[in-house]
């Protein structure tokens, strides 16, 4: 059984030899910093690892480090767009970057890990309406530089037939992006008392992430066994929003988000959302998502015995190895103990993709990695 028969056989809930496991994805990935002990540990040159995603300093692992790890996946990410060119501001303490949404990000110099949203287009204008939408400077999603070179390489891992082919495609996902522009304060008071704004905002941003979507889809949509869409619903102890407000007005602008996607590709739609979303998991799976991560253990309500007990028959879970606590301040033994609690629990029945929740950040040894991967892939 190779890497691409036992994933298809798990996101179908069928057991397999072993749980599949993820690296080297949008937000499966790891830290640029973490990577490098990696090498390091391995007796690889650390000098030179390529940040695939700027804001979050994260890399796309060297094809050996995927085969020394078993890793069953390989990731396909969208390009650059060719008119926009991000220059590096250096503020004295920080750096700053304006992205293609007008969005600028920070990262300080002394000590800082990744770049963060600051500040937004809308975010200094307290009174809105639906028309000053219109005055965005809004980037074009048929850009040809995010498809460039998307088909050669999709076409490639898919005639190889080794390996699941997960297309990376959330560009940051039209949710979040909405509070980026908006800022993060404003976006939420705006469900609460302009609420047809929040809508128009995240209608005019889901309109033109589809019409991205059409432009990669449209070069390797038939290859792609997964696509990556995302946005976090969750915080630590619950949902940002009430159940009813995710469900009058995100869910329809989801679901057609997911319709959009259905209409274009075979692959298993795959959601990313951080915190504690047991509330919604039944409206995900009823507007199409096939996929859930990171599978956030540590936040309210998330307890895997929980979760596949009651979703496991209708939902593949994707993640589970906690990264607050376990990852960073473990030891190999306890990293190796949970890792087989967890398969024990979430890959019953196949059903369930092992990975770290979240990226691997910076302060996790090698060492951890190493156990968890090592244990992953153990047979009992």
């Amino acid at each position: 059984m190779n890497s691409k028969d036992r994933v298809l056989m798990t996101l179908d809930h069928q057991e397999t030899d072993r749980v599949p496991v993820d690296l080297g994805g949008w937000v499966t990935t790891i830290h640029k910093k973490a990577y490098q002990k990696l090498l390091t540990f391995l007796g690889y040159e650390s000098g030179n690892c390529l940040v695939n995603d700027w804001i979050r300093q994260t890399v796309l692992p060297e094809e050996h480090i995927l085969k020394y790890l078993d890793i069953d996946f390989r990731h396909l990410f969208p390009g650059k767009s060719s008119r926009w060119f991000f220059t590096v501001e250096d503020k004295g303490s920080s750096e700053e970057v304006v992205d293609e949404w007008g969005v600028r990000y920070r990262k300080p110099k002394d000590g800082g890990i990744y770049f963060d949203a600051v500040s937004g287009p809308l975010e200094k204008k307290e009174l809105l309406s639906v028309d000053d939408l219109e005055n965005i400077k809004w980037p074009d999603p048929y850009d040809s530089g995010y498809s460039d070179g998307l088909r050669e390489k999709a076409k490639k891992i898919y005639q190889e037939n080794m390996y699941a082919l997960v297309g990376d495609f959330a560009w940051e996902t039209w949710y979040e992006r909405s509070w980026k522009i908006r800022g993060f304060e404003n976006f939420y008071l705006d469900f609460a008392i302009n609420p047809d704004l929040s809508v128009a905002l995240m209608e005019k941003v889901a309109t033109i992430h589809m019409g991205f979507l059409d432009n990669v889809l449209k070069e390797c949509g038939e290859f792609l066994d997964i696509i990556v869409q995302g946005g976090d619903y969750g915080s630590q102890y619950g949902l940002l929003i009430s159940p009813e407000m995710y469900r009058k007005y995100i869910k329809p602008i989801q679901k057609k988000v997911n319709d959009f996607i259905r209409n274009r590709t075979k692959a298993k739609i795959f959601y990313h959302s951080c915190g504690a979303i047991e509330p919604i998991i039944d409206d995900l799976v009823e507007i199409g998502v096939q996929i859930l991560n990171p599978i956030q253990i540590s936040a309210g309500n998330m307890g895997p015995e929980l979760l596949k007990k009651r979703y496991g028959d209708n939902i593949t879970f994707w993640g589970g190895i906690d990264t607050q606590r376990l990852l960073p301040f473990g030891d190999p033994p306890s990293v190796k103990k949970e890792v087989h609690r967890i398969k024990s629990i979430l890959g019953k029945e196949g059903g369930y993709v092992l990975s770290a929740v979240h990226n691997i950040q910076p302060e996790v040894p090698p060492e951890n990695i190493i156990a968890m991967y090592q244990a992953a892939v153990q047979v009992q």
